[in-house]
């Protein structure tokens, strides 16, 4: 197995330093290489995804800050784990990450200074450095399941500018067929209605998309608000977000 996943990644260009962090991993005496996992559900907060495959019988990691400083992911052991996590999946198994998209969305954009043109925002705010750190070890990650031969979908806000990264670019360009699709939440059992979009290396994605949803529709059936709408001092309405309610929405 060695030998493949590190030919696989000289294939698909990765970096030098990625290639020396997998072999120093692989050379460690006290760490076991079995290919185990079906699923890496990355970034996974309450762990809805690893949850219900774990159900249907499906072996299954999850990973995230919630559940422990070590699983921090701009860490240098946070991110050697998660490395280690996908050097143990299946050959076809099947990586579900949702990357934070504080900095990346609509309600940023004053504050993280991201726009089309200039998708890196303002890179002095560390928030807005770390999501940027954040995408660039995400495409690191994604080399190695694919030297793996796995799949992975990524999920973001509808309008997040994730995809603008020149990380996330390269990877698209040089490396990987992504196919992306967007669609509501709502069509598919959520409470919040939620314009969604993913990218994946697998075509079957395309499938999410159910259809249009009408504003009628919508209203009707949506049972979980993320924003609240208030006047302020000024007189003028604006909107906040719910913070429990963002993170529920994401599930």
């Amino acid at each position: 197995m060695e030998s493949s996943v590190i030919m696989n990644l000289v294939q698909l260009r990765a970096p030098k330093v990625l290639v020396a962090t997998v072999l120093l991993l692989r050379w460690m005496d006290n760490l076991a290489f079995t290919d185990q996992y079906v699923l890496f559900d990355l970034f996974s907060g309450c762990g809805n995804v690893h949850k219900e495959w774990s159900a249907a019988g499906y072996s299954s990691a999850c990973f995230d800050k919630l559940y422990g400083p070590e699983m921090d992911f701009l860490s240098c052991a946070g991110f050697s784990l998660s490395i280690y996590a996908a050097l143990n999946m299946i050959p076809d198994g099947v990586a579900v990450i949702g990357p934070d998209c504080s900095s990346w969305g609509i309600p940023a954009r004053g504050s993280s200074g991201r726009n089309f043109i200039n998708p890196n925002g303002y890179t002095h705010r560390a928030f807005v450095n770390s999501n940027n750190c954040l995408v660039s070890r995400m495409v690191l990650l994604l080399l190695v399941l694919l030297s793996k031969h796995c799949c992975f979908i990524v999920e973001q806000p509808h309008q997040s500018l994730l995809y603008r990264s020149a990380r996330w670019e390269w990877f698209c360009n040089r490396v990987a067929r992504v196919f992306e699709v967007g669609f509501w939440m709502l069509r598919h059992g959520s409470p919040s209605a939620k314009r969604t979009k993913c990218f994946s290396t697998m075509a079957t994605l395309l499938q999410l998309d159910h259809g249009v949803l009408s504003k009628a529709e919508r209203e009707q059936k949506t049972t979980l608000t993320t924003v609240r709408k208030h006047t302020n001092k000024q007189g003028k309405t604006t909107f906040s977000g719910k913070k429990a309610e963002l993170k529920q929405s994401g599930t």
